[in-house]
């Protein structure tokens, strides 16, 4: 005769279900978080052959130390076509404007900031530009 075997096993799922808490708390600590800030911006020069280069007007956007704005539209041979100084922030909006409505075809800006300038502000006037529909935007070295 034969013996009648139990064929109930019971598998102890408690330390699988531990290690993968262990495993989602390490994941979870451990991931770089990259995504919290960024700006959607392009090279604006550098990119372009050499004969579109030649007409191309680039609006530069300068910081100064007391906190001015000074916008200037330049040529690729340093002939200024637009010159304005903007003493506050929200008058930098207006003076893009007008910038924009005085150049033909300008769609390229360089920021230059000054050591002092708040990232605050240079991202302000950065919006603004791109607002303005300018689509190349450069932050320029210190």
């Amino acid at each position: 005769m034969k013996r009648k075997e139990k064929l109930d096993f019971e598998i102890n799922l408690l330390p699988v279900i531990s290690m993968l808490a262990v495993c989602i708390a390490f994941l979870l600590l451990s991931t770089v978080w990259i995504h919290l800030a960024s700006l959607d911006i392009t090279q604006a020069h550098g990119t372009e052959s050499s004969s579109e280069e030649q007409n191309k007007k680039t609006l530069f956007i300068t910081f100064e130390e007391s906190g001015r704005l000074n916008l200037e539209v330049k040529d690729s041979q340093g002939k200024s076509h637009f010159n304005r100084r903007a003493t506050q922030l929200n008058q930098a909006e207006a003076s893009l404007k007008e910038a924009l409505a005085s150049v033909e075809q300008l769609n390229s800006a360089i920021v230059r900031p000054h050591a002092s300038t708040a990232y605050e502000n240079l991202i302000i006037v950065m919006d603004q530009a791109r607002k303005q529909a300018i689509q190349e935007i450069g932050v320029a070295p210190l």
